[in-house]
């Protein structure tokens, strides 16, 4: 096999794998740190397959063909909070997934920022919702996690 064919071939395999693992989502890049920054890059194709398995994110500006490779500054686990990616006012990235099953960020069941909320309650209220938002101080409630975990594909 000439050396030519095998290049394209490494390539081929590489944009197709890179690709498949990647999906467009809002996220906070905030938690995010930028490890490179390529130019001259055609598309978000091209864009996937400059990363490296420690790139969680990557944005692709179609206006300057700039490529940027992000990781989590808290590890693999510590960004892409499904609260993100309901967020319209965080830009789109492709981020990659988290498991073989295409999920792309974590849930979040509990959040206390501070002491506004009363999280001292009983179990009848620990069934629903309450709090502010995902991002303030939330309780999921009891009742939905059950909704999320019960088919046995997740846990908490």
């Amino acid at each position: 096999m000439n050396a030519e064919l095998l290049v394209v071939i490494t390539l081929l395999c590489r944009t197709a794998s890179s690709q498949l693992n990647w999906t467009v989502q809002r996220d906070d890049l905030s938690e995010y740190k930028l490890d490179s920054s390529v130019a001259g890059v055609r598309s978000d194709l091209e864009c996937a397959t400059l990363a490296r398995p420690q790139h969680q994110a990557i944005k692709f500006d179609r206006e300057r063909y700039t490529c940027r490779l992000y990781s989590c500054q808290l590890g693999t686990s510590g960004c892409r909070k499904c609260r993100n990616a309901r967020n319209s006012t965080l830009p789109l990235l492709l981020v990659r997934q988290l498991d073989e099953l295409g999920r792309t960020c974590w849930r979040t069941f509990q959040h206390r920022v501070d002491g506004s909320v009363d999280f001292y309650r009983n179990w009848t209220n620990y069934l629903t919702e309450f709090g502010q938002s995902e991002d303030r101080n939330y309780w999921m409630g009891l009742e939905a996690i059950h909704q999320l975990t019960r088919a046995g594909d997740r846990r908490v």
